[in-house]
């Protein structure tokens, strides 16, 4: 389907909160505001002989996301037809390829306004997409990590501003691989007016969140109100659980294997929030909020059951965050929103966790998400019109500190 096509557009009567927004970055979104002394060590873009920009650090090309979004990816929905056919036989593949550049609401804030007013959307929680790929590409030299994250976030809030007039709200990026360097970003971000904050789920490289060397950064989070966002990537699963199982450490992003898949998939963010609330992280913070977001919904009622069982195992044990307090389970789902894939069984979901924890997001205008944010009411069909505006704009308007 082109990205012009015109369809029959379902109305709500109402405007949504889109919860699962994205952004292209251009070539410089690392490299423009990299302080001098880190210069050989920008993430930065290398135009090949086909045209398309090379992601590297310093020298080193990236291992995962190999070519910039901006330079070569799918149509947004072009990907539907297969996600929403099980027996398709197409596979992750783009067929229908756009540059960023050609779409100004891609790449450029005020665009992105009008587009989003064409589209019946209120408000939208945005992410980039080359910044997911920071951490793992750098995890081995700290200093020049968090130099690239410092340089990223300015340009995030100079180019799109992180809550400027309630429309656009970004979500700069933090890593915990350094608590002390964590925290003095988190505290500049949160003083420019960040409400969202987007780190990678998975391992810490040997250390755990609940080290009491994290407590500076999650009482911060807490207090400021700011939200934990974790959206899927790659969080080194590949080169630790994948090479155990005899898997290539870095395979490009299309060239996955099936188990490569699976490994990147849900079972990341199942993992995080699992030591989260088993290691008391909510008992000891009970102010935080974790939103999910592009991670798939497969792994929710699975993860309620499993820390159920293994706080209950385990209850004799050793409990290195405190004991928690009730059931894992519902601790957790006092804490946790999640945002399913359009393909996924939205309403089976409601119907396990209730309204009030779903959020909508259209993904737009990634391939894998949908071109018309409000193509969102067909997949609701059965559920009440209280919990339609729930997942559509309520629960999303609560989140971001928004008026429903």
């Amino acid at each position: 389907m082109s990205i012009d096509a015109a369809q029959t557009r379902p109305d709500p009567g109402y405007q949504l909160i889109d919860a699962d927004n994205h952004y292209y970055e251009p070539y410089d979104c690392f490299t423009r505001f990299i302080e001098p002394s880190f210069a050989d060590r920008a993430i930065n873009v290398r135009v090949d002989a086909r045209g398309r920009g090379k992601l590297y650090f310093g020298e080193r090309q990236f291992r995962f996301m190999r070519v910039i979004q901006t330079d070569y990816i799918g149509a947004p929905g072009s990907l539907r037809s297969m996600l929403d056919d099980p027996d398709s036989k197409e596979g992750f593949v783009h067929h229908e390829v756009i540059r960023g550049w050609d779409y100004p609401d891609m790449m450029l804030r005020d665009a992105r306004i009008a587009k989003m007013d064409e589209q019946g959307v209120q408000a939208g929680l945005m992410l980039g997409t080359a910044m997911l790929q920071a951490e793992n590409e750098l995890h081995d030299d700290i200093p020049a990590l968090y130099a690239n994250i410092r340089a990223y976030n300015r340009w995030l809030d100079e180019e799109w501003g992180f809550d400027r007039d309630n429309r656009i709200i970004t979500a700069p990026m933090i890593s915990l691989m350094d608590p002390e360097r964590a925290i003095t970003e988190l505290d500049k971000v949160i003083a420019a007016g960040a409400r969202a904050v987007v780190m990678k789920p998975g391992p810490l490289w040997g250390r755990s969140p609940v080290d009491p060397s994290y407590d500076g950064f999650w009482a911060r989070l807490q207090d400021a109100g700011v939200k934990l966002v974790f959206h899927s990537t790659d969080p080194r699963y590949l080169a630790t659980l994948g090479v155990q199982f005899g898997e290539s450490p870095t395979p490009p992003l299309q060239g996955q294997t099936p188990f490569q898949w699976y490994l990147v998939s849900g079972k990341p963010v199942a993992d995080t929030l699992a030591s989260y609330v088993l290691n008391n992280l909510f008992g000891r913070f009970p102010g935080l909020t974790i939103v999910a977001l592009e991670c798939g919904i497969n792994w929710v009622v699975p993860l309620l059951h499993d820390v159920d069982h293994a706080a209950h195992m385990g209850r004799k044990g050793f409990w290195p965050g405190g004991e928690v307090t009730g059931r894992p389970s519902e601790v957790l789902m006092e804490h946790l929103y999640v945002s399913p894939f359009y393909e996924e069984d939205v309403v089976g979901l409601v119907e396990a966790i209730g309204p009030d924890r779903v959020l909508f997001g259209s993904d737009y205008p990634h391939p894998e998400g949908v071109l018309w944010p409000t193509e969102w009411l067909n997949k609701l069909d059965g559920l009440s019109p209280e919990a339609i505006r729930m997942i559509l704009r309520g629960n999303a308007a609560r989140l971001l500190g928004l008026q429903d």
